[in-house]
């Protein structure tokens, strides 16, 4: 009976054509192009087998390697539950990182080496780093910036000293990858960059390791090979030549890691790299309904640098994907929650997926108030220490004790005081525990156009204690002027103003259930606290990253917004285009996790203003249902203008006179003197920040 065979009738296992094609590849260097749903890493397990049972290796003698631990523990589950009854072959899996520190620790064993301690706690010793060097302690955001472009000059073999030089723009990222290095060989740690670092020096300086390693791992294959790094994949070169009996399974399509160095431009110049290799292709999808792929299909052809491709399915049609658009994120949220509730096919899965960590913010809070159980995949944040909600805590204290003078110096340049430094400085000396506004009439004088200023913001202030959650948090934004530091900051604070919007958006979402800000703030902190039991909810929120090798029934994506998704949609030069293309690949990864539908859901409005639509949306337009439900879930007519929308002069409390150009819906365009800006009409009239008075100035442009 063939090998194949075998699979079928014992394993219940039935592979194609082009499969089987890849499982029998022997010797040599081979890439197989496999698409989301293909079947890739039962193949690989498949191919493992037939080498030991067609061509008798030994399997101590296969290195199988893939990118991180779940994937690699993924595969060893899946090997125990579905072959290893039948085989009595037993093989390892592991992750390229966990076999260069087992390389190192023999090495380190036979010369008597004292081994250094794997660091697990990064964020510690590279904030004491840059603590150092700085002067001041990072935050989340600077954090992410700061590990990620260290990462990533680690994994392309940047020389020390010339990070900046390499574009690096983190603020002093030479001196505070320095300071790093200091602290890690102080303490007698390494972490995951220094072990591939280390691995590789090991195998360009000792021949005789390298001849070991190469006699006890004739064979290699590795999945997920997109993600491989430069460093990895000299790792890689060197085992394998000059056999070079490389199994290589990738999808270039789904190269989401170039921030960590990762690149699809490796899996390009295979051909090159490895002359006479075998090219194998998986085009056949068995997870997803035929609707689906042909939107990832429309997604991904819009990409330069890949493989042509053509994806199939056996699943056949009947399936969904669909644009849902809503005013607001609470109307989203209503949505979303109502169609679990109201679930079709009871045990079937969602995964709600979103760019940022904290998109989800709002969606995580209405399924706890719903007592809807829910899991959180990796990437959570902390949102206690959040710049952007520790400004808001400083409003709210600021606001019950006009004397503290900690919250006025946290807020008083975010705001429309326009207060100097020396004149903060002179506030500051002058305080004496004493009302922060009354000390700026001192120093300011009492007259003029400052003192009303001041005398406005401590009006405004004053009363936020006073207000719903919702309305403090819009009065900061407009007539408190926080929305123009935003803008203002956006470039020091190292992302897109529409990034930090997303959270702003959803804070505010998060806020309307709330008649005062102090329980707001406490739902906050439950929300960082909310740790899930078990692992058996049917609900999931993930970052798009975090959801790659996952699947579910249904699919939710939430915040596809210009601006924030992908934060630049223009390009002008090649790094640009590369950039764009792999926040493509990350849509085309979120949309391709789901068998039976994918709802896109766009909340038209958040904070008062007009949310535009991806790039990545309007590509696929025409492959999408739409639809556009309101609240209580009937449709909504798209052209409908509000009652009563005026033309002519417009007056905003904070962007001051315009002229109103058109209306859509809800959505009135005006013409301000900095530039055109879409605002809610309804939410703007109801806050009182749009006013339309006659015989007024119009703006010239």
């Amino acid at each position: 009976m063939s090998f194949f065979k075998v699979l079928e009738q014992e394993l219940n296992l039935f592979f194609g054509k082009d499969q089987q094609d890849a499982i029998c590849h022997f010797e040599g260097p081979a890439l197989t192009l496999a698409i989301p749903g293909s079947g890739k890493t039962t193949l690989m397990l498949a191919r493992a087998v037939y080498l030991s049972e067609h061509h008798g290796l030994d399997p101590r003698n296969l290195l199988n390697l893939t990118f991180s631990k779940a994937a690699a523990s993924d595969m060893a589950e899946r090997y125990a539950a579905r072959f290893r009854p039948n085989f009595r072959h037993q093989f390892e899996f592991s992750t390229i990182h966990s076999f260069a520190f087992k390389v190192l620790g023999q090495v380190w064993k036979e010369r008597g080496i004292r081994p250094k301690t794997l660091l697990t706690h990064q964020r510690e010793l590279l904030s004491a780093a840059a603590s150092q060097v700085t002067g001041s302690r990072l935050n989340d955001d600077q954090y992410e910036a700061l590990s990620n472009q260290i990462g990533y000059a680690r994994n392309m073999m940047y020389a020390s000293g010339k990070l900046a030089a390499s574009g690096l723009d983190f603020p002093e990222i030479d001196r505070i990858s320095d300071a790093y290095e200091a602290l890690k060989a102080k303490h007698h740690v390494m972490d995951f960059d220094d072990l591939l670092l280390a691995a590789l020096k090991l195998l360009q300086e000792d021949s005789s390791i390298l001849n070991r390693l190469k006699k006890r791992y004739p064979f290699v294959q590795i999945d997920e090979a997109q993600d491989t790094s430069k460093v990895q994949h000299e790792i890689l070169k060197r085992l394998v030549y000059p056999a070079n009996n490389l199994f290589i399974v990738a999808d270039d399509d789904q190269a989401i890691y170039g921030f960590r160095g990762a690149s699809p431009e490796l899996l390009m110049s295979f051909e090159s790299q490895f002359p006479g290799g075998r090219l194998y292709h998986l085009s056949k999808n068995y997870r997803s309904r035929q609707e689906i792929i042909n939107v990832c299909s429309r997604i991904i052809c819009h990409n330069q640098t890949r493989y042509d491709k053509t994806l199939t399915t056996d699943r056949g049609s009947g399936g969904k994907v669909t644009l849902m658009e809503f005013e607001t994120y609470s109307d989203r949220n209503k949505s979303i929650l109502d169609q679990l509730q109201n679930q079709a096919v009871p045990g079937h899965t969602t995964g709600i997926l979103y760019r940022n960590h904290l998109s989800g913010l709002s969606v995580m809070d209405a399924l706890l108030e719903a007592g809807i159980p829910f899991k959180i995949e990796a990437g959570r944040r902390s949102l206690s220490d959040h710049w952007l909600v520790r400004d808001m805590e400083a409003f709210i204290k600021l606001s019950a004790n006009p004397a503290d003078l900690d919250a006025f110096l946290r807020i008083v340049y975010k705001t429309e005081l326009r207060i100097n430094k020396e004149a903060v400085e002179t506030i500051r000396l002058n305080h004496r525990g004493r009302d922060v506004f009354e000390v700026s009439l001192e120093t300011i004088g009492r007259k003029g156009h400052s003192s009303e200023r001041i005398r406005r913001v401590q009006q405004t202030v004053r009363g936020l204690k006073h207000m719903g959650a919702a309305d403090f948090l819009e009065t900061i934004d407009g007539e408190l002027g926080y929305s123009g530091y935003l803008e203002f900051a956006q470039n020091s604070l190292g992302q897109s103003a529409d990034r930090i919007r997303s959270m702003w958006f959803s804070l505010i979402a998060i806020a309307s259930r709330f008649e005062r800000p102090e329980p707001f703030f406490e739902r906050l902190t439950a929300l960082d606290q909310y740790r899930p039991r078990g692992d058996d909810a049917l609900v999931a929120l993930s970052t798009l990253h975090a959801s790659k090798g996952r699947e579910f029934d249904h699919v939710v994506l939430v915040d596809i917004l210009k601006g924030i998704f992908p934060v630049k949609e223009e390009f002008r030069t090649e790094p640009e285009r590369l950039l764009l293309e792999e926040e493509r690949r990350l849509f085309y990864v979120g949309v391709s996790r789901a068998r039976e539908s994918v709802r896109i859901m766009h909340s038209r409005f958040g904070g008062g203003r007009h949310l535009r639509l991806s790039l990545f949306i309007t590509e696929i337009m025409e492959s999408l249902e739409r639809l556009r439900p309101n609240a209580s879930g009937s449709a909504r007519d798209a052209g409908s203008t509000p009652a009563g929308c005026p033309s002519g002069a417009a007056h905003h409390l904070r962007f001051g006179w315009g002229e109103v150009l058109s209306q859509n819906g809800d959505a009135i365009d005006i013409q301000f003197k900095d530039k055109v800006r879409t605002l809610s009409y309804r939410l703007c009239i109801e806050k009182g920040f749009l006013t339309f008075p006659e015989n007024q100035p119009v703006i010239q442009n």
